[in-house]
C-alpha cells in the first residue's frame, strides 16, 4: 500500500501543516546510548532538525554527548517529534545558543 505524500497533513492537498510524530532524517543514535551519562551542566543549543519537507533550527539543551562517535542528545519539545522529549543527532547538527531564555516552565525559548 502506498501512502500519499500529503498523509498526516492537516488541510486538503499540499501545503498543509504537518502534525504528530514524523521521521527525523538526521537522527543519529550512538552505539550504546544508555551508558552515556547526563552532563552535570546541560548546554543551551540550537539543533538542526531535518525533515522530508525541509530542515529547521530549534532551541534545546544538550544533555548527553559522546566524544568518539560525536553524537549529542538534545532535550527539546517539538510537535513533530512529540511525545518524545529529545533527539540524538550528529554534533555537526548542534550549535551553542547563548541567546535563549526560559519560558517559565523550564523549556528554552528563543529571545
Amino acid at each position: 500500500m502506498t501512502v500519499p505524500a500529503t498523509a498526516g497533513l492537516i488541510g486538503s492537498g499540499t501545503g498543509g501543516v504537518p502534525h504528530g510524530p514524523q521521521v527525523l532524517l538526521n537522527e543519529a543514535w550512538p552505539t550504546r546510548p544508555r551508558t552515556i551519562r547526563p552532563a552535570p551542566h546541560p548546554i543551551r543549543v540550537q539543533v538542526r532538525l531535518a525533515w522530508d519537507d525541509g530542515s529547521e533550527w530549534v532551541a534545546g539543551r544538550a544533555e548527553r554527548w559522546t566524544q568518539r562517535e560525536r553524537r549529542v542528545y538534545v532535550a527539546l519539545w517539538h510537535r513533530r517529534v512529540a511525545p518524545v522529549q529529545g533527539v540524538w543527532v550528529n554534533a555537526a547538527d548542534v550549535r551553542r545558543n547563548l541567546s535563549v531564555a526560559s519560558d517559565g516552565e523550564g523549556s528554552p525559548t528563543p529571545t
